[in-house]
Parts: structure tokens; sequence; C-alpha cells
């Protein structure tokens, strides 16, 4: 078994965290082409659900600007990429949040008010309390 063939009966499940600090994100072709990378990995069939949507992570990434798309506007260019897949329409960031496909939980180093105000956000990932 590899990472990219897994034995279908095994439980072991993988997610993706983004590291943000090394990545460039400050483009629209900076987010283009994480966003291939991302759908490609996340449409395989070891990749971990967390409550029924894909886990995605990210270790900083609080400032990424995707050329003016931001998060959300990259996150929501994900979920369509992936509702594609199975056929699903496009739709607004509004009217796509019960269909959403990506649960997100990103590692922002931010107070933890300011990542709750965060409406495309599912979770927090809590980095620094390993040390």
């Amino acid at each position: 078994m590899t990472l990219l063939s897994p034995d279908p009966s095994s439980r072991l499940k993988l997610f993706l965290s983004l590291d943000c600090t090394v990545l460039p994100t400050s483009t629209t072709e900076n987010g283009q082409a994480l966003l291939d990378k991302t759908v490609q990995l996340l449409r395989h069939p070891a990749y971990m659900l967390f409550q029924g949507k894909k886990l995605l992570s990210t270790f900083g990434g609080e400032r990424a600007e995707f050329g003016g798309w931001g998060w959300e506007g990259w996150l929501e260019r994900l979920n369509r990429e992936l509702g594609e897949e199975v056929g699903r329409p496009h739709w607004s960031c509004s009217e796509m949040i019960a269909d959403e496909k990506v649960f997100f939980m990103p590692g922002f180093f931010l107070p933890p008010d300011n990542i709750n105000a965060m409406k495309h956000v599912d979770g927090m990932f809590n980095w620094n309390s390993a040390w």
C-alpha cells in the first residue's frame, strides 16, 4: 500500500494542512495553483472526513490574499470544484453553505475571537498547544 494507492480496507485516513508560512498566497495564480493541487488530494479515497466533510487545515495563512479572493473566495472555489465531481451545479457561497464539502479548521495565528468571527471557518487548529 502507498499513500497514493491505498488498500481500500485500511482505516488509515489523512488530511491536508497547508503550510502557508512557505506557500505563496498573494496572487490569484498562487491561489489557483494551490486549489488545483488541493482538489486532487481531497478527491483521494484515503482523505479524512470530519462530520461528513473533507477536513482541511493550515499552518498560518491568516494573511493569505490569493489576489483578492481571500480564504472565503478560495474556499468557495474549492467547494464548487469538489461539487462538480458529483455533478452538482455552481452555487454562490451563501447558497452553498448547506452543501459544503470542506470542514475548514485553520491554524491561524490570531486571537480566537477574530477567528471565531470568520464565517468561512468551521473550527480552530491550535498548533501551539503541544509545546
